[in-house]
């Protein structure tokens, strides 16, 4: 047995994810991979006109021609089929352990440094929930490659909120990721843990989907007028409150527990406009503790409650080209789904 607090680095940023909003894995990716090549002009000069900027292939906006700016922004009209289809994709995957299959509940990948990555993927048995976690170099990240890593097994759910001073079976191991597609984040693992103390020898496989890091762990459930969701926010929970309002036309509130944020930031935006367009009041209890996307989603809220007590925590988003939100020029595109939200 081993206590939380001295595992390391190596899970903190999973464990931490309370701190963090949801990043797109891929971006973030190419920000440490290119964060030596930062452009000094965020645009092209001397272009006044959108057909002028399409053909240099920038992005037009505010008058300006934008370098490097690709807007992947969800549009409503595509979101509901993007998260059917995610829903079905997620609800297939599995952690395979020792030749039995287990439906994996979450995972996600967070940067460590510029040099490497951490995927984590929580999975449940009959017994209990668990985690494989994994620690590979970026620079292995590529199209095709077969590369080493460690691993690490923890018999605990790493996405939930837990006692610091928690003691948790901890074993090490190896594994060998296959990138089958950076595109569409696609990696396949496998692996060994030894036998180690409260713990049999364990040979896993799994694989990591665009779907499974963008799905989130948030728990909705329902008591009278009142919805209360916990957890961390992503796909799961656009589906999550499209159920709410197509089957509990009773629910007029919805109570934000602790919600650590979003892992899926252009999703968490449409779930927010389900909110504000079926009227619902977002409420915060005196215990209640919500950071990054949580809060967002709060503001979707036509009334919005908030007791004494209660914790709210923002911070800015992350980033172009490795630049934080801060430091992005104002009039930068990418600022514009924000903009629009909060307005």
């Amino acid at each position: 047995m081993i206590q939380l607090k001295t595992l390391g680095v190596f899970m903190k940023n999973c464990i931490a994810v309370a701190n963090l909003k949801r990043i797109c894995f891929l971006a973030v990716l190419a920000a440490l991979i290119f964060s030596g090549c930062l452009k000094k002009s965020y645009t092209y000069r001397n272009i006044e006109t959108e057909t002028a900027c399409a053909d240099k292939g920038g992005y037009w906006y505010n008058g300006r021609c934008w370098k490097g700016f690709e807007d992947s922004q969800l549009i409503a009209e595509e979101v509901d089929a993007y998260v059917a289809l995610a829903m079905r994709e997620a609800g297939n995957a599995i952690m395979e352990i020792n030749g039995i299959s287990y439906p994996v509940v979450y995972a996600n990948a967070y940067p460590l440094s510029g040099r490497e990555v951490e995927i984590v993927a929580v999975y449940q048995t009959d017994s209990q929930i668990a985690t494989i976690a994994i620690q590979m170099r970026i620079k292995n990240l590529e199209e095709g490659k077969t590369s080493k890593a460690s691993a690490m097994y923890i018999d605990h759910d790493v996405s939930k909120p837990h006692d610091e001073n928690m003691e948790f079976v901890v074993a090490p191991g190896t594994a060998q990721a296959l990138v089958i597609s950076i595109e569409s984040l696609q990696i396949a693992f496998q692996g060994n843990i030894p036998a180690a103390p409260g713990t049999e020898e364990l040979n896993f496989k799994f694989k990591l989907t665009d779907s499974l890091t963008g799905m989130g762990n948030s728990n909705l459930t329902v008591e009278g007028t009142q919805a209360h969701l916990s957890g961390t926010l992503g796909t799961k929970t656009y589906a999550q409150i499209q159920s709410l309002i197509a089957n509990h036309p009773e629910v007029d509130t919805i109570v934000f527990g602790h919600i650590n944020g979003s892992i899926n930031d252009e999703v968490n935006m449409h779930t927010g406009r389900l909110i504000r367009e079926q009227g619902y009041t977002t409420k915060l209890l005196s215990d209640s503790d919500i950071a990054s996307g949580g809060v967002d989603l709060f503001c979707s809220g036509v009334e919005r409650i908030v007791e004494q007590g209660a914790k709210i925590g923002v911070h800015s988003w992350c980033c172009v080209e490795n630049v934080p939100a801060e430091s992005v020029p104002a009039d930068h595109p990418a600022h514009q789904y924000q903009l629009a939200y909060f307005t």
